[in-house]
């Protein structure tokens, strides 16, 4: 988001999306390689459904509290700032929705090829079937690390915007108090 340096703002940058996309594609290969070796799904891994709730849980987080910060600093920044702002708003908020469909998706999964694996259908293809789904896994735990560090850029973003709030308040006070005198 933005930092105040030298009187200038300057946006901060977060990993970019082809950084997430080169760490998730090595992490589904790795993930893939360990699953295809140590790895069965015959039952439902309760506990990891659990995580990934968790997981989804920070997307959900995310979402709401770009949206609240939307309507929250839309007062504070010029013209300028603020269609800037709105548009890497927008931007986060689209690839939230996404983020949160596809570990909405990876949880559906994993409890339906869980509950499914004793099919004779599954059954041929569980190995492949469980490399998936341990890869999905993965990845949608990892998904998580780009959500929390979009929850602490939008409160670092909101506390600039408040101490520039009061900092412009303590100087038109200033201004009054010299003008009186």
């Amino acid at each position: 988001m933005a930092s105040k340096s030298n009187g200038r703002f300057k946006w901060l940058r977060s990993p970019s999306a082809a950084f997430h996309l080169v760490v998730l594609l090595l992490l589904s290969f790795f993930t893939w390689k360990f699953s295809s070796k140590y790895i069965s799904l015959d039952s439902i891994p309760w506990p990891v459904i659990v995580v990934l709730t968790a997981a989804v849980a920070n997307s959900i987080t995310l979402y709401t509290k770009l949206s609240e910060t939307k309507k929250n600093a839309a007062e504070d920044l010029s013209r300028t700032e603020l269609r800037h702002f709105n548009q890497i708003v927008e931007r986060k908020r689209s690839s939230t929705l996404i983020v949160m469909i596809l570990q909405i998706l990876v949880v559906l999964g994993v409890i339906l090829i869980s509950m499914a694996g004793k099919q004779e259908l599954i059954s041929d293809h569980i190995k492949t079937l469980t490399n998936i789904v341990v890869s999905a896994i993965a990845c949608s735990l990892y998904s998580a690390i780009p959500m929390l560090l979009g929850i602490k850029e939008v409160f670092d973003f909101e506390a600039v915007i408040k101490n520039r709030k009061k900092i412009i308040k303590r100087q038109s006070e200033t201004l009054k108090k010299l003008a009186k005198k």
